[in-house]
């Protein structure tokens, strides 16, 4: 709906009023009483919450958009295809895919990683190579038989799915950290060198740099960055810029009760942290929420169809999710440090629940969850913050989503993982 700056004021208000600020709303009512004078000029549609933060994710951030984000074209994950009851049994806690061999891998609070053929042509592999839960799973960009597992007990491990047996899949095994391993990273298959990165609650990260890919699969470490102010929530790899160093590949990294994300750069030769982005619009240093996931919108494909993403206007833009109450998530450049656009999904007041986004290929929406209602994932357009789909199927908490070709993966504490993609007519006709 169309804003004026007196329905503005008003939903600031609404907003205030909804988490009990009562001082500062005296306060702001008080400074800005001109437009509070005439109701009629203030009256909103709904008092609905959902209605409001969508609404003031629609208002302007008082400096002029420096890209412009493609309209949603309406093809996005709508329907659910496919549930998976049966592959835990138990709550399972992250999922993850690889799309070139068709396999998904997840892992559950019984310790163990499954990867799964979804064609079915072969049953589930089992490994247990923790002594905990794991936490998150990753696959090598360009050697996609290299799994990566971070785990609760402390440890990454590195495995080779194209070993026959589970026992004997282990390549690597990582022990440089002193609490959970919250996330492993690969570099992408358009950096100059191989990389993996971990984050860790012992508010480190780890970098190690594998300098023979024509050899047998060794990473060496080349650094440690930190300790940082609060545990480390989530780390991603920034694009290439056509500037940088021959070797370099530089990261972004998110920190608990810290309203700075920190740019790493790293080199074969060593780790350095070399700047910070500022969450906050106005360049203070007060902290009113923290980031929790973080993923660069998505890189443009070029004519081959490779992703490009070193002149991609919009492949500087990170997203991150918070776990601020309102269920604020920002859209920053990390070149310029400015915000672009900020959104409302999911407000809550359970600091417990998880909260993550996907973007789609196309980057034009994501996939936000964070519900405590209806444990629903909320379809966001980018460009305006609205939101234009609501998947629920979940009876329980959502703990993971991922990409899996057109499709968008889930799973979570009601022990399914389920396969979302556009209505059937629809995607028979593309």
């Amino acid at each position: 709906m169309p804003v004026t700056e007196a329905q503005a004021h008003a939903l600031v208000a609404r907003f205030m009023q909804y988490y009990n600020y009562n001082t500062t709303l005296e306060a702001f009512q008080e400074e800005a009483a001109a437009y509070f004078t005439d109701p009629s000029q203030t009256s909103l549609p709904s008092n609905d919450l959902d209605t409001v933060l969508q609404a003031v994710s629609q208002l302007t951030l008082g400096e002029q958009r420096t890209v412009t984000l493609p309209p949603c074209d309406g093809h996005f994950c709508s329907t659910l295809h496919t549930t998976h009851d049966h592959w835990h049994g138990v709550n399972i806690l992250t999922v993850s895919s690889e799309p070139t061999n068709n396999i998904v891998a997840t892992s559950a609070i019984d310790k163990t990683v499954k990867v799964h053929h979804l064609d079915g042509s072969q049953p589930a592999q089992v490994y247990r190579h923790h002594d905990a839960p794991v936490l998150s799973i990753a696959f090598h960009p360009a050697y996609t038989n290299l799994m990566l597992t971070t785990s609760m007990d402390g440890s990454a491990a590195l495995v080779d799915l194209s070993r026959q047996n589970p026992d004997d899949a282990l390549v690597q095994r990582f022990r440089d950290h002193q609490r959970y391993v919250v996330q492993g990273v690969f570099s992408p298959s358009t950096s100059p060198q191989h990389y993996l990165c971990t984050a860790s609650y012992d508010r480190t990260v780890r970098v190690y740099h594998w300098n023979d890919p024509d050899g047998d699969v060794h990473y060496q470490s080349i650094g440690k960055v930190g300790p940082f102010a609060g545990n480390v929530e989530s780390i991603c790899f920034l694009p290439r810029s056509p500037v940088d160093a021959q070797d370099a590949q530089h990261m972004l990294v998110a920190v608990q009760n810290d309203n700075y994300l920190h740019v790493l750069s790293l080199q074969p030769q060593g780790v350095q942290l070399t700047r910070k982005i500022n969450m906050n619009a106005n360049g203070d240093d007060w902290i009113s929420f923290s980031p929790v996931w973080i993923s660069m919108y998505p890189a443009a494909p070029t004519s081959s169809g490779a992703k490009d993403d070193r002149n991609d206007p919009l492949g500087s833009l990170v997203l991150v999710s918070t776990n601020h109450s309102s269920g604020r998530m920002i859209l920053l450049d990390t070149t310029s440090g400015k915000q672009i656009q900020n959104y409302y999904v999911h407000p809550s007041n359970n600091e417990f629940l998880t909260r993550r986004h996907v973007f789609h290929p196309s980057g034009t929406c994501f996939y936000a969850i964070g519900s405590e209602l209806d444990n629903a994932i909320k379809v966001v357009e980018t460009g305006s913050g609205q939101v234009v789909a609501s998947l629920t199927g979940h009876s329980a908490m959502i703990r993971s989503l991922t990409l899996h070709h057109d499709h968008l993966l889930t799973c979570g504490y009601d022990h399914t993982v389920k396969l979302w993609g556009e209505p059937f007519s629809q995607q028979n006709l593309r």
